[in-house]
């Protein structure tokens, strides 16, 4: 471990990790002495609130997405207007 400014006994982190791969941060819990009764078990329950983090993140990104495509409309563009219809920049004319 770095040294660090303060001594580090015990330390437990999970990382947030969403669906598309992304870490986006970790939870972590630590203290100045060292913890004998740690186990894996403590690790599993960092780890869970990571999951539901991660889950509930994903989930706020998605409802804010659809929010912001559902004002989205499609305009028909009749056949053979379609190349006046874009610039060549992409963009509508």
């Amino acid at each position: 471990m770095p040294k660090t400014p303060f001594r580090v006994g015990a330390h437990l982190s999970a990382p947030v990790v969403l669906s598309d791969g992304r870490v986006y941060g970790t939870p972590c819990a630590f203290s100045f002495s060292g913890d004998e009764s740690l186990t894996g078990g403590d690790y599993e329950k960092l780890a869970t609130v990571a999951r539901i983090t991660a889950k509930r993140i994903d989930q706020r990104r998605q409802r804010v997405n659809d929010e912001e495509m559902a004002g989205w409309q499609l305009e028909l563009i009749e056949p053979g207007k379609a190349a006046s219809a874009w610039d060549r920049r992409g963009r509508n004319a």
